[in-house]
């Protein structure tokens, strides 16, 4: 994206803590704009490797996602939050390309984080801040 069309476009929501990437290319699409994928890009960031790290982020990303936006994508946001991952599990397990073991430990690792990001929505809900690390 150009400076000049991200600019235009009002940069990233500041109130957001994480998930603005997303929100930007959403806006930009909506605005006309078409997204290309570039072969060569590169992308260095490094990877959530323990469960506290992956946790963080799950928090991170909740709060973003209730905190900031529409209040129709907020209200959206809050009922995915408590509506259990079935369709994610369903998805894990159907496939055929990873074994059996990988795909129920995906599913596993979602449950939990299903149960984290429930916890951060009452955080939120009872005057909790959104974290930002």
């Amino acid at each position: 994206m150009p400076v000049s069309v991200f600019w235009a476009l009002g940069g990233f929501d500041e109130r957001r803590f994480s998930g603005g990437d997303v929100e930007l290319s959403r806006h930009a699409v909506a605005s006309g704009c078409r997204l290309t994928y570039v072969p060569e890009a590169l992308v260095e960031h490094a990877a959530r490797n323990t469960w506290r790290g992956v946790a963080t982020k799950a928090r991170r990303l909740k709060g973003g996602q209730l905190k900031a936006g529409s209040a129709r994508r907020r209200a959206l946001w809050w009922v995915r939050t408590f509506a259990p991952p079935v369709l994610e599990w369903r998805r894990y397990l159907a496939r055929t390309d990873r074994p059996l073991r990988e795909r129920l430990l995906a599913s596993l690792v979602q449950g939990g984080l299903w149960g984290v990001e429930m916890a951060e929505a009452v955080r939120l809900l009872f005057g909790g801040v959104p974290e930002r690390r």
